[in-house]
């Protein structure tokens, strides 16, 4: 009976034993088919990303072959560039901007700027590449350790020391500064982009009233379709006789009057136009129709300007300003250059540009009109 029973215990285990061996192979046999999985995938993800290392490769290849070709017909173009066709400079930039990727963009208006004949083209692709460059970095921050109570017309004029030697400059900084407070410019980058534009547009005060004293030359690049060569050589160096041919039938100025002259471009915004002076006039609480030489008066220009300033929609941005005030990008690089100066902590996306204030063509300077 013992036996039989033994026999039964030794027929169990060998029978557990077998299961147990048969359970390990199965183990083995699944974690093996795993390692085989993962094995095939991770082959399968390094073709996979190889191909795709390959195809950005040729993709960089392609692109960079583009440019270089971008590149050679624009520079042979920029022999033929003058201060006669800048619209075609526009024209041109616009293009590369508006089809070209960011990074292809950048180069290819820097090395157009650093390659330009004279100051206005170069100021043309500077704007182009700052332009770019504002909308591939971070929103810039708002100065740091600066507020409307910090920023005091001794920083101002530290950060901008030719401002010193500019005629009344201390007194003008000081109604900006009180016109940013009534006007409620109450946040410090704010405060700071209002401080950068009025500073360029007027080339640091030194430009309060539109310069139009153009030659013949001028007259017909600037508004080719307005002058021929008979009618520009009769109206060459008369500025009121230039304004009011081109300004009168605009922006409420009557034709056959001299409101072209009397509302020409003045003051920190080169306000331009009898109904521009109107509505300035309501802002200031100042009749600046009947005195329109009045505007560039320091605490009337401070305080027309800080008006208009503080009744652009947010977001504020450089390039917002420059776009809603000036009618364009025109000047973007001289606004972020005088911006980045006055800002402290502010990416530096001007640095290494070769930035002029004057974008005079040699006959005048140009105004922006609204």
């Amino acid at each position: 009976m013992y036996v039989y029973e033994f026999g039964i215990i030794i027929t169990a285990m060998i029978g557990i034993a077998t299961v147990a061996v048969s359970y390990l192979q199965l183990r083995i046999s699944n974690q093996s088919g795993e390692a085989q999985l993962a094995l095939q995938k991770a082959i399968s993800d390094a073709q996979i990303d190889l191909e795709k290392q390959k195809t950005q490769a040729d993709k960089d290849k392609n692109d960079r072959a583009f440019q270089f070709e971008v590149a050679r017909m624009l520079l042979e173009k920029e022999r033929d560039i003058t201060t006669k066709d800048v619209n075609q400079v526009y024209y041109l930039r616009d293009i590369v901007m508006s089809t070209l990727p960011a990074d292809m963009s950048l180069k290819i208006t820097r090395k157009m700027a650093d390659n330009a004949s004279n100051d206005r083209v170069r100021s043309a692709w500077n704007d182009g590449f700052v332009k770019v460059r504002l909308s591939v970095i971070p929103t810039s921050p708002a100065p740091s350790q600066t507020s409307v109570t910090t920023i005091t017309t001794e920083y101002v004029l530290a950060q901008a020391p030719s401002l010193a030697t500019t005629p009344n400059g201390e007194v003008r900084i000081a109604d900006l500064l009180q016109a940013a407070q009534e006007f409620h410019i109450t946040d410090s980058n704010n405060l700071v982009i209002f401080l950068a534009y009025v500073l360029q547009n007027t080339a640091l005060f030194h430009e309060l009233t539109e310069n139009l004293n153009y030659s013949a030359r001028g007259l017909m690049t600037t508004w080719p379709g307005r002058f021929d060569a008979a009618k520009a050589e009769a109206c060459a160096h008369n500025p009121q006789k230039i304004a009011n041919e081109v300004y009168n039938g605009h922006w409420g100025n009557r034709p056959g009057t001299d409101d072209g002259w009397n509302f020409r471009g003045r003051g920190y915004l080169q306000t331009t136009g009898r109904n521009r002076y109107e509505k300035s006039s309501k802002l200031v609480g100042t009749d600046l129709v009947a005195n329109p030489d009045r505007l560039p008066e320091s605490r009337i220009a401070a305080r027309e300007a800080a008006a208009w300033f503080a009744q652009l929609s947010a977001p504020i941005s450089v390039e917002s300003v420059v776009r809603r005030l000036s009618g364009g990008i025109i000047g973007i690089a001289a606004v972020q250059a005088m911006y980045e100066n006055l800002a402290a902590g502010t990416p530096q996306v001007t640095e290494g540009l070769t930035i002029s204030t004057d974008t005079r063509n040699g006959d005048t300077t140009a105004s922006n009109a609204r």
